[in-house]
Parts: structure tokens; sequence; C-alpha cells
């Protein structure tokens, strides 16, 4: 699978994934182990309808690559740290402008 191909098809998963406390979202694929990570930041600690919504997300965006993906996980991450102190993974695919 191609980077740009999974960072393309991920952006409308997204759409109906992204709540007023959402910080960013980054997205990493390890090619070799076939596994992708999908990792929300929040303003806020995640609640259960929070996880919901990633899992929702991150189960659309596997869906488009079935054939190429064995295994994805997400995680929630609650931190007010700066942006540029967050683990972006392989790239962003949602940033909220801060000030």
């Amino acid at each position: 699978m191609e980077r740009n191909e999974l960072f393309l098809a991920s952006r409308v998963p997204l759409l109906g994934a992204i709540t007023s406390d959402v910080r960013s979202v980054a997205i990493k694929w390890d090619g070799k182990n076939k596994h992708l990570l999908l990792r929300y930041y929040f303003s806020s600690l995640p609640s259960d309808d929070d996880r919901d919504m990633v899992s929702d997300a991150l189960g659309e965006i596997a869906s488009c690559f079935w054939t190429e993906i064995e295994g994805a996980e997400y995680e929630c991450i609650y931190s007010l740290a700066p942006i540029k102190e967050l683990d972006p993974l392989d790239g962003w695919l949602f940033l909220k402008k801060e000030n």
C-alpha cells in the first residue's frame, strides 16, 4: 500500500469522526507487519463515545485496505502539550488550529 493512498483514503472516514475535543489525528503504517495505527489526541479525557467514534473510523479505514491490513489498532490520548511536542507517527491526518 502506498503512503499517499493510505493518507487520502483515511480522510473520508474522519469527516464524521472529529469532535470539538479532538486536537489532532496521526496515522502509522507498518508495511512489514501489515499493521495500521490510528492515534487521536484529545483536549479532554476521551469518553466511551469518543473511543467508539475512533474505533468506527479505524474500521472504515481498514475496510478500504482489507486485503493488505492484517492488524489495526487505535489510541485515544489526552494531552494538552503543544502540537509540536506530539508524535505525528507517519503523518497528521487532522490538526486543529490552536493559538
